[in-house]
């Protein structure tokens, strides 16, 4: 590559392996004027790793373009038209993978994923990553896995079948089934699928299957195959969101569908779950109310959506998160299964958890604290009120912080309690890693909105590179 300041050319050259001479060096770009001005001085237009197969050498310099070689070091094609603003200058390398040049534009504004034809260097999709990330660049290099590739981002990582051509938009993880969530032979472990995005998508190849240990959650699309068999607990949403089924349902006398409300608006203010294909109902519905929504008479809201035939029924529906009762009228008409309050109905004292900051610090074992609060009418503050929390992460309770329980009480009379969460400094050179805690709505008590927390745990010590 010649000097940045005097107009940069971009080559390719072959090195004999044996003795090191220079076999041949051929110039494929021109780099226009003012390309390097945003360049970080420890970059360069050349960073990424180039591609050798048996025929053909594939080359990418980021923003400047692509283009592929005969091993003789002769142009096959060029690819120039997928401009983009780098930050501080392009870092990641591209991927072969399915017969396309696969690689990350992550430019601060409108990141996308594009994918090159290998033999004619004609664009084959270009999608854009669906990040809100503050700053939108990063600099990663897709990872292939099979006929699926894993692109992580700023605020977005996306997982997508080669095959598809465009991949679906948004995430997309892709799995041959039968797939077994919770299931028995793991030592009856409890087994979680979660969506965190709307825009992804888990595809399954055949069946999937929720033992009674297992947990689907979240919001997006999970598309079978085959049929979703439950034995388990499904909760759309993630307080609150909408979670479809592509392919068939099936619930038995175990299975548990947890929906929570938070008001009459599906996806935004209740949990919403739809299936594409036919359902048969039975177990358990239960209608977990947070954010101290309580309905009057006659307020109805839509849980469920069935496109195909929808056969059996609920055998019970349990009301969480309301006063003593509280009773609901559910009705299947067309396909969608309406809950209908019969009489006016009273919330619980609701709880939340806030991490009063967001990062805890093995140097010098600098603490981060988990405020536990609730909220309601004075007398029912009256009485101490125990809370269960779920405790989750890559860090580990008790080993990486100091241990905490999964209960706490607010004692009577106050609104609120605290947790310190203190690092040990082990010493041991590894990442940060997180602790994650989530309130699980209780007998006298609902939760908030804000039923979730993390705490970021610095480490003292990082990996050697």
């Amino acid at each position: 590559m010649g000097e940045p300041k005097s107009g940069a050319t971009l080559h390719a050259l072959c090195f004999d392996a044996k003795d090191g001479r220079l076999l041949w060096n051929t110039e494929i770009f021109k780099a226009a004027a003012g390309a390097t001005s945003a360049m970080h001085q420890k970059n360069s237009l050349a960073s990424p790793t180039p591609i050798v197969t048996a025929d053909r050498l594939f080359v990418h310099f980021g923003h400047m373009g692509s283009a592929a070689l005969d091993l003789a070091g002769k142009v096959v094609w060029k690819q120039t038209s997928i401009p983009y603003e780098p930050t501080h200058g392009n870092g990641g390398s591209p991927v072969l993978a399915g017969g396309l040049l696969i690689f990350s534009c992550d430019a601060a504004p409108d990141p996308i994923l594009a994918a090159i034809d290998a033999v004619t260097g004609e664009i084959r999709w270009k999608t854009p990553r669906d990040t809100t990330a503050r700053k939108k660049f990063s600099f990663s290099t897709p990872l292939v896995v099979g006929d699926q590739v894993i692109s992580p981002g700023s605020g977005h990582g996306a997982v997508f079948v080669v095959s598809n051509n465009p991949p679906r938009q948004g995430s997309v993880f892709s799995v041959t089934g039968p797939l077994k969530v919770g299931s028995p032979a793991q030592g009856g472990g409890t087994g979680l699928l979660r969506i965190t995005d709307a825009n992804s998508t888990v595809e399954v190849f055949g069946d999937v299957f929720v033992a009674a240990t297992g947990r689907i959650d979240g919001r997006g699309t999970l598309s079978v195959t085959g049929t979703l068999h439950n034995s388990g607990f499904i909760e759309p949403g993630l307080s609150p969101g909408v979670l479809t089924v592509e392919g068939n349902f099936e619930q038995d006398a175990t299975g548990v569908i947890v929906a929570e409300v938070g008001g009459a608006t599906p996806g935004t203010q209740h949990d919403k779950f739809i299936v594409t294909g036919t359902s048969v109902m039975g177990g358990k519905l239960i209608l977990q109310f947070i954010n101290g929504y309580a309905p009057k008479a006659g307020e109805h809201f839509d849980v469920l959506n069935t496109t195909g035939a929808a056969t059996g029924a609920f055998a019970e529906v349990e009301v969480g998160g309301l006063e003593p009762g509280a009773a609901f009228q559910t009705a299947m008409s067309g396909g969608t299964l309406t809950a209908t309050a019969m009489s006016d109905t009273t919330a619980l004292q609701t709880v939340s958890i806030h991490a009063v900051g967001k990062k805890a610090f093995e140097k010098r074992r600098r603490s981060s604290a988990l405020l536990i609060s609730r909220k309601g009418t004075k007398a029912s503050k009256v009485n101490p009120l125990t809370v269960t929390c779920a405790i989750s992460g890559t860090a580990e309770n008790g080993i990486d912080y100091t241990l905490l329980s999964g209960t706490v009480t607010i004692p009577a009379g106050k609104s609120a309690v605290a947790l310190k969460l203190t690092p040990f400094d082990d010493s041991t050179p590894e990442v940060n890693e997180t602790a994650e805690f989530r309130i699980i709505p209780g007998a006298d008590y609902s939760n908030s909105l804000r039923s979730t927390a993390q705490v970021t745990i610095v480490n003292n010590s990082r990996p050697k590179r």
